[in-house]
């Protein structure tokens, strides 16, 4: 089912001139990617993250989220991070500079945090933000819209088995102990390594539920 959903996220890539952090499948990869690590399938993550980032070296988004994967090992995330800002043309520089700026700040690291975070101010206010959202002349909301057009009707057609293969785990669980939990709880609990639901691309920890 990850090898649909993948192929689905690359045809849609074909169709936009959108940057990567601004497209549509950005979010959506994210997502797909912490349910491969959630199901403790740690090799077939970061398989995911090294096949994308090796394809597309300028998305942002997709180095700051594959680094936060790494918070028991901060020397592998920092690696992480600056691999990311070796790519010249990385669709939001801003965005890589503050979290490394957060990064050196958690290891007590005062000079670095302020220096990467007095980069990554001047990386948003020389427009790096702007371009991030795929606003020049060669983009359009059009642009924008037919991607995600293309991107929810695949999905939707893997609906079903979607559904299905999911219904798998389900049935082997105790539905007693299930039922007896508030829906409440169940709809508005978002674990904090998960996607922020604001789509910041930022772990949900590191951006809302900080």
């Amino acid at each position: 089912m990850a090898a649909g959903l993948i192929e689905c996220f690359a045809e849609a890539e074909k169709s936009t001139k959108q940057p990567a952090s601004a497209r549509p499948d950005s979010f959506w990869r994210m997502a797909m990617a912490e349910s491969v690590r959630e199901i403790n399938e740690g090799e077939g993550f970061e398989a995911l993250f090294e096949k994308w980032l090796s394809e597309d070296p300028t998305w942002a988004d997709g180095w700051v989220f594959y680094a936060d994967s790494f918070d028991e090992t901060p020397e592998k995330r920092e690696a992480i991070l600056k691999k990311a800002l070796e790519n010249e043309d990385l669709d939001d520089k801003g965005t890589v500079y503050m979290n490394l700026g957060s990064h050196y700040r958690m290891q007590g690291n005062d000079s670095l945090a302020e220096e990467y975070d007095l980069r990554g101010k001047e990386a948003f206010s020389s427009g790096g933000f702007a371009r991030r959202l795929g606003l020049n002349e060669e983009n359009s909301p059009e642009d924008l819209k037919n991607s995600f057009d293309n991107i929810l009707g695949k999905l939707l057609k893997m609906g079903p088995a979607l559904l299905q293969e999911e219904s798998r785990p389900k049935a082997e669980m105790n539905t007693s102990t299930v039922q007896a939990r508030p829906m409440a709880a169940l709809d508005s609990e978002v674990g904090r390594k998960q996607p922020c639901p604001c789509g910041s691309g930022k772990k949900y920890k590191r951006c809302c539920g900080s």
